[in-house]
């Protein structure tokens, strides 16, 4: 019986501990193709790692790390690189400012616009600490 109990509560204490991991920071790497200024088809490869703490009370709509990638980091992403490519011929994409395109990522983080499943995603501090991009040839 005290087994059961020691392994019921070790089990319970497991569980908690992945439920409140939810912070800290992840490395992660995507690519990406878009058009620059001229309409030719451009691709990159990009890393990057985002920080995020919780807070209490928070609602991050969102269960893992995967799925706070996937569903809501890199397609934003994504849109910030067209956005940003898009305005450039090829000699302004072979010098990108990575800080430029990583503080307009950060901005669209901290202004709390982004939504998700038509849920305001808030009250869940984000910010890119490292990003690089490299383009593919």
């Amino acid at each position: 019986m005290k087994k059961i109990t020691l392994l019921l509560t070790l089990l319970i204490l497991l569980n908690c501990k992945s439920k409140n991991d939810f912070e800290g920071q992840f490395l992660s790497v995507m690519e990406t193709t878009t058009l620059d200024a001229n309409g030719n088809t451009v691709e990159f490869n990009i890393g990057f790692t985002v920080e995020f703490e919780q807070t209490e009370n928070q609602d991050c709509l969102v269960e893992s790390k995967d799925e706070l990638n996937s569903t809501l980091i890199e397609p934003m992403i994504r849109n910030v690189i067209r956005g940003y490519v898009g305005k450039l011929d090829n000699e302004g994409i072979e010098t990108i400012d990575k800080e430029d395109v990583k503080a307009e990522i950060n901005n669209q983080l901290s202004e709390g616009n982004i939504s998700l499943n038509a849920k305001s995603f808030v009250d869940c501090p984000l910010k890119i600490s490292m990003f690089t991009i490299t383009r593919r040839n």
